[in-house]
């Protein structure tokens, strides 16, 4: 049976004389082989003020990654051992890139893993869920047979802004954008000036206002893009389109 030793880092605050004690996660001793792992704990209904335990895990990889790095920072002897970041089951929403640096590759004798939880599904997103939906009643602009079906909710803020998004899934099924493409034909392209970066098609039946978030789908018999416009500029019989 391994037996488990708990790391008590003491750091003493010159000005106040009083000690502060952080309970780190622990260290096993492997019987069969002789030797030290450390595991830190992550759970997506974990808080990252816990100490990485199995019972008191982290909630992001990120904060696992910190208390690793801390934690070789003042190990000498490699008396950590194998150190294994284990993912519980779930998904975990990642408000910033996941960045591993040298910092964190560790050694041959001591090396940093991250895996799943054995027999967990484990899903690292960049997406960001938006809650608190509700039933609009009356939209304006909006066609009358769409008034009274449409949901609304606020988009959530990453800094002082809306976080910016191109795609929206209801759980495995992906959401149609709103579109033009409506009953199956598509208008032709007049031209195109590619030293501009500008299409020059006929004028959209929309009247929109900007062009903010706006994309343009072109199909081709080869391939099919779908581009950011950038802006709207509109001629006697045409509109010119410029993209991102």
């Amino acid at each position: 049976m391994a037996k488990k030793q708990n790391f008590i880092l003491a750091w003493q605050a010159a000005a106040c004389m009083m000690s502060l004690f952080l309970a780190l996660p622990a260290t096993e001793v492997r019987a069969d082989e002789l030797k030290p792992v450390t595991t830190v704990w992550v759970s997506p209904d974990g808080n990252d003020a816990n100490n990485g335990s199995h019972d008191q895990p982290l909630a992001t990889p990120q904060k696992a990654l910190q208390i690793v790095r801390k934690m070789r920072q003042t190990d000498n002897g490699n008396s950590l051992g194998e150190v294994h970041i284990v993912l519980k089951g779930g998904t975990y929403y990642l408000s910033n890139t996941l960045v591993l640096t040298k910092d964190d590759s560790g050694t041959a004798d001591s090396p940093t893993i991250i895996e799943a939880e054995d027999g967990q599904n484990v899903v690292l997103s960049g997406g960001t869920v938006v809650k608190n939906w509700e039933l609009t009643e009356n939209v304006e602009g909006l066609p009358q047979i769409a008034q009274g079906h449409v949901w609304k909710a606020t988009i959530p803020q990453a800094g002082n802004e809306a976080v910016p998004f191109r795609q929206m899934w209801i759980g495995k099924n992906k959401m149609r954008r709103a579109s033009t493409f409506d009953n199956l034909t598509l208008p032709r392209i007049f031209s195109v000036n590619k030293s501009k970066g500008e299409l020059i098609v006929p004028h959209p039946i929309q009247n929109f206002a900007n062009a903010d978030e706006l994309e343009m789908t072109i199909i081709q018999d080869w391939v099919t893009n779908v581009m950011r416009v950038a802006g709207i500029t509109s001629a006697s019989e045409h509109s010119v389109f410029t993209f991102k």
